[in-house]
């Protein structure tokens, strides 16, 4: 009996169907290739961002031979350290301050 009820009854695609469909494509394709260039500027940006807190030993050393001569070791390694506690610290205040207010473009 229920094989004559399923075949009795048509399948239509109704509008809000057809709709929601559309819908699910134009989220698929939002951002592109422009998103996927977004990506790998910042993913760059954080490379060489991250390249230069980590070779601060060279500097350290260039810093104690021939920039700063009669200073303490100690007190260049407190550059370094000082430069690495700023940016891991001032990367949430600058973040919040971005979702606040926004990007603005200068030209």
């Amino acid at each position: 009996m229920s094989e004559k009820f399923h075949s009795s009854i048509e399948r239509r695609v109704s509008d809000s169907t057809a709709e929601s469909e559309a819908c699910v494509t134009k989220e698929e394709r939002e951002g592109g290739v422009a998103a996927w260039l977004t990506v790998v500027g910042s993913v760059l940006v954080y490379y060489a961002s991250m390249g230069l807190l980590n070779s601060f030993g060279f500097f350290n050393n260039y810093y104690s031979h021939d920039f700063l001569q009669n200073t303490p070791t100690s007190t260049i390694a407190f550059i370094g350290t000082l430069q690495i506690a700023l940016v891991n610290s001032l990367a949430a205040v600058s973040g919040a301050l971005c979702d606040c207010y926004s990007v603005k473009v200068s030209v």
